[in-house]
């Protein structure tokens, strides 16, 4: 007996049933949907869940949070932060327990990327190199392409450091340095000090004062150069404080603007080569001119640091002028009342003493080794001044002479 919806019956009937029209999902896949009218959830507030052996493995939220086994969320505007995740270097989403340590450095296999809470912090283990612009990082941290640092966000001039183990590098093994190139890099030997290596060397540094040292570690000026130093075109100081010598090593090359230019040392003396070895022998052996201490030049020779003479040259001088700066000059040999010698005298002194008086005789010249020029220059000048008296006394002798012949006649 067949009885339908309103309750009829009958014994015998033909009953043709059809599928109606599906619009639950097929366990092989499903066809022919429409995102927007089509989907896998719910309507009302009730979360989500994915279950597998009857056990709940994923949830979506009501409020769009997605959970893993009630432990990791993802969720881009979540405040929750009492979970830690990391990925495995296999790849693999993991999670850690609430407030868990760094442990999983120190397991079988290694996070490549993990973050903490507290404090926030993205981190890996040391064994993993991150790449950024290159999937085969040569380093701990490898980077293709700029890059930039600052110290707040969209500040790109703002403050921000790149720091290395303080005291913990050393020439050899600078902290900052380039790549198959580890020997030649910026280093920081002790606080507040920057050096320079290059080949393992330290080449330069810069001490807290701001003294800077070239072949020197400990510079005591603020440019202290343990070495040669060429400079084209410069002096050592322009204006300031005159430069001053302490010790018999000192050497100062001091400028007063245009106006001049003072040379100080306290090695004494100072000495001149032109035939030194630029490539080997700095010395020289024959010094062309030296200073004394107590101010005595010497041309061509050692001069003698006790003698009188200023000047001292082994060779000749070729001027155009000579101005000598002597006594006053012999005016008084035309004074009424010099002491001019007669003629007789004069022959007399001369006969004995074979040399004009007032002049040195060669004896006297070569103990003395040689004249005193504006001396001589002055007592020459002296004896052309007599002799032109005697000149006029006997031209005078002549006249009269003359006058007694014509009156003779």
């Amino acid at each position: 007996m067949v009885t339908d919806n309103h309750g009829c019956s009958t014994d015998v009937a033909t009953v043709y049933l059809t599928e109606p029209t599906r619009d639950d999902w097929s366990i092989t896949g499903s066809a022919g949907t429409s995102p927007s009218a089509n989907f896998i959830g719910t309507t009302d507030n009730v979360d989500f869940v994915f279950r597998t052996n009857n056990v709940e493995r994923m949830r979506i939220k009501n409020n769009g949070i997605t959970e893993f086994s009630n432990s990791i969320k993802i969720d881009a505007s979540s405040t929750d932060n009492l979970r830690s995740v990391y990925v495995d270097q296999n790849g693999m989403l993991k999670v850690l327990p609430v407030f868990s340590p760094l442990s999983p450095c120190n397991g079988a296999v290694a996070p490549a990327w993990e973050h903490l809470f507290s404090p926030l912090t993205l981190f890996t283990c040391p064994q993993i190199s991150v790449g950024i612009g290159t999937y085969a990082p040569a380093a701990n941290f490898h980077v293709i392409g700029n890059s930039v640092f600052s110290g707040s966000s969209g500040a790109n001039n703002s403050s921000a450091a790149i720091q290395g183990n303080d005291n913990a590098s050393s020439a050899s093994n600078p902290e900052y340095t380039w790549w198959n190139n580890t020997s030649t890099g910026l280093f920081h030997p002790s606080s507040n000090v920057i050096g320079f290596s290059t080949a393992a060397t330290e080449r330069m540094r810069i001490d807290p004062n701001g003294n800077v040292g070239i072949g020197t570690a400990s510079p005591v000026q603020t440019l202290d150069v343990n070495g040669r130093v060429y400079v084209e075109k410069g002096i050592i100081q322009k204006d300031g404080p005159p430069i001053t010598a302490s010790n018999a090593t000192d050497l100062g090359l001091y400028s007063l603007g245009s106006t001049w230019m003072r040379l100080v040392t306290n090695h004494q003396p100072i000495r001149f080569f032109t035939d030194a070895n630029t490539t080997s022998n700095l010395t020289g052996s024959t010094a062309v001119m030296t200073i004394e201490s107590t101010g005595i030049v010497g041309i061509g020779l050692i001069p003698d640091p006790l003698s009188t003479s200023k000047l001292q040259v082994e060779g000749t001088i070729a001027a155009r002028e000579v101005k000598v700066t002597t006594g006053p000059f012999p005016d008084f040999v035309f004074e009424s009342n010099y002491n001019l010698r007669s003629v007789k005298e004069l022959e007399n002194y001369i006969s004995l003493n074979k040399h004009l008086p007032e002049i040195p005789s060669s004896k006297e010249v070569a103990s003395n080794n040689g004249i005193e020029l504006g001396d001589m220059q002055t007592k020459l000048l002296q004896k052309i001044e007599e002799l032109t008296l005697y000149m006029i006394a006997q031209d005078k002798k002549i006249e009269e002479l003359q006058k007694e012949i014509k009156n003779q006649k």
